[in-house]
């Protein structure tokens, strides 16, 4: 990321990774054949891409924030059989 320290964004990831390894766990549960490690790398690809557009300013807890954006990307996953069965 252009400007960020890497430290800085490697210690936030990782910070983030156990949150989002629950909920990916959460979500295979119910969904049934998604590989884990598919809605882990999916939810940490969008914890990445949250972290600069966060704003302190909004009153918003970090792990709120990216929790957010890892939900939806796990929910919205493309290799969910499911959601493309009839």
């Amino acid at each position: 990321m252009p400007g960020w320290d890497r430290e800085a964004f490697a210690r936030v990831i990782e910070q983030v990774r156990p949150f989002v390894f629950k909920l990916a766990r959460q979500y295979a549960k119910r969904s049934g054949g998604v590989p884990v490690e598919d809605l882990v790398q999916t939810g940490l690809l969008a914890a990445v891409k949250s972290v600069p557009c966060f704003k302190t300013a909004a009153g918003v807890k970090f792990v709120s924030y990216v929790g957010v954006a890892a939900r939806r990307a796990i929910h919205e996953n493309p290799s969910d059989a499911s959601a493309y069965a009839r």
